[in-house]
């Protein structure tokens, strides 16, 4: 593998003409064959600085998938749709080169690419690319934090559908039908205040949520984005 990415670097250095007086910025991801030695040293001797990208990064700091990916499996599609109309017989595993020839040049136009690296806000740099919102956690991995549970005795709330819970004293007892069925505040003989409220699409299914996380002690060790020059 760090055979194949020193060929892919002679390739980068020879069209993009980079030397020590003309000098580039190569962003990675953090592949360990993007770490070998030969491979800085030769970056190093031609001006190249190689910039990595943090692990376990969204789309939203991925070029690629904001701007080509979409586009790739577009065309792709496209020319699937089309070798099958034309040739009259299914896709085989040796018909996918020539689908690929097809769609590739399609969805890696220059302009698409140059599109990746606007949108996510590294070219030209943009701090502004993110708001507040883009850094909530998504509702199905948004795992409660494990507590303690308190040992004091706290007051009861009770939560009808999409209302805001509402503390209470002593329950006393309310005739039957009239939960179901008030349109006005309902006020019990200890003082208590219910409005009436209509459940909601997650009170009646609630969403899913992912379990615990597991500990994998064979997991790969996670590595800060870094810049990958040699210093002497």
């Amino acid at each position: 593998m760090e055979r194949k990415f020193l060929k892919f670097s002679k390739h980068f250095v020879h069209h993009a003409r980079c030397s020590p007086a003309r000098p580039f910025l190569l962003l990675l991801d953090n592949l360990d064959s993007h770490l070998s030695f030969e491979v800085l040293d030769y970056f190093k001797d031609n001006g190249v600085t190689v910039l990595s990208f943090p692990p376990h990064c969204s789309h939203k700091l991925q070029p690629l998938d904001r701007s080509v990916y979409g586009q790739l499996k577009k065309f792709i599609n496209r020319a699937c749709d089309s070798w099958m109309s034309n040739k009259k017989r299914p896709l085989t595993i040796y018909d996918i080169p020539s689908i690929w020839a097809i769609a590739l040049p399609l969805a890696t136009t220059p302009l698409n690419i140059k599109s990746g690296f606007r949108v996510t806000g590294i070219y030209r740099l943009n701090t502004e690319i993110f708001q507040d919102v883009d850094f909530r956690p998504f509702f199905v991995t948004d795992r409660p934090v494990p507590t303690e549970s308190n040992p004091l005795p706290q007051t009861p709330t009770h939560t009808f559908g999409s209302s805001t819970s509402v503390t209470i004293g002593p329950i006393s007892p309310i005739p039957p039908g009239i939960a179901s069925n008030f349109d006005e505040p309902v006020a019990g003989t200890s003082g208590i205040c219910i409005t009436k409220s209509f459940p909601t699409p997650e009170d009646v299914r609630p969403f899913q949520k992912a379990g615990p996380r597991k500990s994998n002690n064979r997991s790969r060790k996670k590595k800060p984005t870094s810049i990958l020059q040699i210093r002497l």
